[in-house]
């Protein structure tokens, strides 16, 4: 598929100024801070990944040992995540027509931390554990993809795109960096607090980052041309 793109694209365009990785690096972090919308989208999307890590420190843990969960059932009921990305794939032009990019942002996000949160709030039952192991994974597959695309969309229409590398790798890094941290607080607060208990507040605190979005410049965001027409 890749081979078959036909698009070319203009050659870098020589400016005499010398660039190297770090300059470039700079030049990144900086486009990030000084725009309050894409400043607000770091924050967002590293806050998602630092509860998000919190919750998968644990998750495996607390459905093999606390719950009890089968192995293959664990296998099939993850499986039905990747169903929810395909559907999510398929949503985002259709609702930031609707509700605008800020609001589909928070609702995705809020689909993720809710979903999640299904799992500590199913009891021990494995029929119902299981249940809500598959249809978290389906919904939380759903809304990361909807916040994925809208969220790539908006980088799309408003980063001049011979920063659009840069400014990528910049969320990228400012994204990865809390995932080890909130690994590392996860295991300890399922030592400390309980493998459940750490579920429930990963989840909560995954869901109030759609407050963040709802209180930040992201929220005034409406529709943007990038984003595919519905046919």
């Amino acid at each position: 598929m890749i081979a078959r793109i036909r698009t070319r694209e203009p050659g870098r365009v020589n400016t005499g100024r010398r660039s190297s990785l770090w300059t470039d690096a700079v030049e990144g972090v900086r486009a990030v801070g000084r725009d309050p919308t894409i400043r607000a989208l770091a924050v967002g999307w590293a806050a998602i990944d630092l509860f998000n890590a919190m919750l998968e420190a644990v998750v495996i843990l607390y459905l093999t040992r606390s719950i009890g969960l089968p192995a293959g059932i664990l296998g099939v009921v993850f499986a039905v995540g990747g169903v929810g990305f395909v559907v999510g794939a398929l949503l985002p032009g259709r609702i930031t027509s609707s509700i605008g990019v800020g609001p589909t942002m928070a609702a995705a996000v809020a689909v993720i931390g809710l979903s999640d949160l299904a799992l500590p709030l199913a009891g021990h039952d494995l029929v119902a554990v299981a249940l809500a192991v598959g249809f978290g994974q389906f919904f939380f597959g759903l809304g990361l993809t909807v916040f994925n695309v809208a969220q790539l969309s908006l980088r799309q229409a408003i980063v001049p795109d011979a920063l659009m590398g840069r400014v990528g790798a910049t969320l990228r890094i400012a994204s990865a960096i809390p995932v080890p941290v909130g690994a590392l607080i996860g295991g300890v607060l399922g030592q400390t607090l309980g493998l459940r208990e750490t579920l429930a507040l990963a989840a909560l605190l995954e869901t109030a980052t759609a407050l963040w979005i709802r209180w930040s410049p992201l929220w005034s965001l409406g529709r943007i041309d990038v984003l595919p027409e519905e046919s």
